[in-house]
Formats: C-alpha cells, sequence, structure tokens
C-alpha cells in the first residue's frame, strides 16, 4: 500500500515537472517574440 501510494506521488511529482517544463519553454518563447517584436 505504502509503495503504491509513494509511486502515485512520484507520477504526480513528474508530471508537475513535465508542466512546469513546458510553460517555461512556451513562456520563453513568448518572451523571444515580444523582445524581436520591441526590436
Amino acid at each position: 500500500m505504502h509503495y503504491v501510494d509513494v509511486a502515485r506521488k512520484f507520477t504526480v511529482y513528474k508530471l508537475y515537472l513535465f508542466l512546469a517544463e513546458a510553460a517555461f519553454q512556451q513562456w520563453k518563447e513568448f518572451r523571444g517574440w515580444g523582445a524581436a517584436d520591441d526590436a
């Protein structure tokens, strides 16, 4: 039971990292386009 709980938490953590990374990449691209428009 404890092992399953740990595995589920780890999966949620990995999912969180994936979403955070995707959001950061999207924000970086958005910033890049904004800087290009300003220039």
